[in-house]
């Protein structure tokens, strides 16, 4: 069994801002990326911290089309619920250039991935069509 390394992410990290720590969980998967994250941050209570908040990510694990299903978070999901969130604050009072910027990098993210997934979905359709083909030619 292999040794259960983490792996701390502070990319989203800016000085001076709080921010959550963020640590991968397990090891990754065959294609390269990890499955699990975890962020946590100190909760306060009239100031003072009183304990640590957890949530777990658990993204996607193998392909939700086949005998895994949908199993957990996609980046489209993940991508679609920050633009949501952005979209909200530009609607009020925290509208900026900076979310503006934000949403249009998120946009593209998100046609890229989705782009990534119709791809995938086009070649598992030619090969269920050459596999019907042999079948049929058999």
């Amino acid at each position: 069994m292999g040794h259960l390394e983490t792996e701390t992410i502070e990319s989203h990290k800016v000085e001076g801002y709080p921010s959550p720590d963020i640590e991968t969980m397990g090891m990754p998967g065959s294609a390269g990326a990890h499955y699990g994250y975890c962020l946590s941050w100190p909760r306060k209570m009239l100031g003072e911290e009183t304990e640590q908040s957890t949530v777990a990510l658990r993204f996607q694990h193998g392909d939700p089309r086949g005998t895994d299903g949908i199993n957990g978070l996609s980046e489209t999901a993940l991508v679609a619920i920050v633009m949501h969130r952005l979209n909200g604050f530009q609607s009020r009072k925290f509208k900026c250039k900076e979310n503006e910027e934000a949403l249009e990098k998120l946009a593209s993210a998100l046609y890229w991935l989705r782009c990534r997934e119709m791809k995938e979905v086009h070649i598992t359709a030619e090969k269920n069509k050459k596999k019907e083909t042999e079948d049929v030619d058999t």
